[in-house]
């Protein structure tokens, strides 16, 4: 009976040991496929404007016994721009040991070619200080990106087409030439025109189905606040105020003061100084506008 104990013994710490080295083998990679993009059928990322991309990840070598391997967990797109969350991997000697997430901005010229990549929180290129096989896995993934048949970035989108990009002007309230429209001539307008029948407008872009015009708010004690409010179907789909100075009444507070420009890629960049009338504090939001009129802030 005591020999017995000890077979009993042997045998649970033996089967112990053969399941621990299995769960290590489970963590392994190929030291085959460090210099390549490879499918992962596992991976379920969340992607959010661009559907069915294929799901790869990008593996690279990053020193003798050390691996990198980034897959997408979120794909999303800032104008010509397409932003991806990598769920990033490190393995020595082919075992996990950190995990972490890093966001990588995939940059294209109007002809969907690569121009450059940027790591979230950097400004420089990041192609250019990585070593070549880093590059070349990088470089591949960004090109099949772009290329696969299921993005569409350009397509569903309002592209300024008859104002230069980009367009950065400041409205001179002393100078500026308005249009005027009877609010009643457009569902959702009369809440812009302070109780007024007309409403005084600047032309700022008009396509097949959107028509963008700039409005003064004339309301209140602010009076040097534009708006701009889409159109579609003779009916407002989204206002965005995007210029003018604010003031805290019987305060020394610095006026809160907000511009815009649209750049190259037909994205509002909205910008406000001393926000919420303090001294220095400064925000930038992006916006993009859809072919359907609506005004969507950029988040990523």
């Amino acid at each position: 009976m005591q020999i017995n104990k000890y077979i009993l013994i042997f045998f649970l710490l033996f089967t112990i040991s053969c399941k621990t080295d299995k769960n290590k083998q489970e963590q392994k990679i190929s030291q085959a496929d460090t210099l390549k993009v490879i499918n992962q059928k596992d991976i379920k990322p969340e992607i959010n404007d661009i559907e069915n991309f294929t799901k790869e990840s990008i593996v690279v070598t990053c020193g003798s016994g050390c691996a990198l391997s980034y897959s997408p967990e979120k794909i999303s797109r800032l104008g010509n721009d397409l932003v991806v969350d990598f769920k990033v991997l490190m393995y020595e000697d082919e075992v996990i040991t950190d995990s972490y997430d890093e966001t990588y901005i995939f940059s294209y010229n109007n002809s969907k070619e690569l121009e450059k990549i940027v790591k979230d929180g950097e400004s420089g290129d990041f192609l250019s200080t990585q070593m070549p096989n880093t590059r070349e896995a990088f470089t591949s993934f960004g090109e099949n990106l772009i290329n696969s048949e299921k993005v569409k970035i350009f397509e569903n989108d309002f592209a300024f087409e008859n104002i230069k990009l980009p367009y950065d002007k400041k409205i001179d309230i002393n100078k500026i030439v308005y249009n005027k429209m009877a609010t009643n001539t457009i569902m959702g307008l009369s809440e812009f025109a302070c109780g007024e029948e007309n409403l005084r407008y600047i032309n700022l872009e008009r396509s097949k189905n959107v028509n963008l015009i700039l409005i003064p708010m004339d309301c209140g004690d602010f009076p040097y606040r534009f708006y701009l409010i889409s159109i579609v179907n003779k009916s407002v789909i989204s206002n965005l105020y995007v210029e003018g100075e604010l003031y805290e009444p019987e305060s020394n507070s610095p006026a809160e003061k907000t511009s815009f420009i649209i750049d190259d890629h037909s994205i509002i960049n909205v910008s406000t100084v001393n926000k919420d009338f303090k001294n220095n504090h400064k925000e930038l939001k992006k916006y993009k506008i859809t072919d359907k009129g609506k005004i969507v802030e950029i988040k990523y």
